[in-house]
């Protein structure tokens, strides 16, 4: 598996394990069948941590699933592994300076917007 496969087939398992919690490097590497150092080599040849891209997929999951209005802020905070809705809150402001809320809002102005000049 090359670097670039390593990367993508680690974010789809962080997806998967996100609802029950953060995954753990542990759990990540588990996942692929090789050791902890090994994937944390690995990443460090890539330029990232595991840390790093389990924030960058919990960030890309939420912009998404935030477009899909159906969810509730808290349900979308569970299904990326939060404890508490506030601390998902407080992280997706510090991604996009903006709150899931304010971001969701955002979203529906700007469709409701591109469908009006159709």
């Amino acid at each position: 598996m090359n670097e670039r496969q390593l990367i993508r087939s680690l974010e789809d398992e962080v997806r998967t394990l996100l609802p029950a919690g953060y995954p753990t490097v542990e759990q990540g590497a588990g996942r692929l069948g090789i050791s902890v150092r090994t994937l944390q080599r690995r990443l460090h040849r890539n330029g990232c941590t595991y840390s790093e891209l389990v924030e960058r997929v919990r960030h890309e999951e939420a912009c998404g699933l935030l477009q899909e209005h159906g969810r509730s802020i808290a349900e979308i905070a569970v299904r990326l592994g939060y404890s508490d809705p506030s601390h998902f809150s407080r992280a997706f402001r510090r991604w996009e300076g903006t709150s899931p809320r304010a971001y969701r809002f955002q979203g529906s102005v700007q469709e409701s917007t591109t469908q009006e000049h159709v």
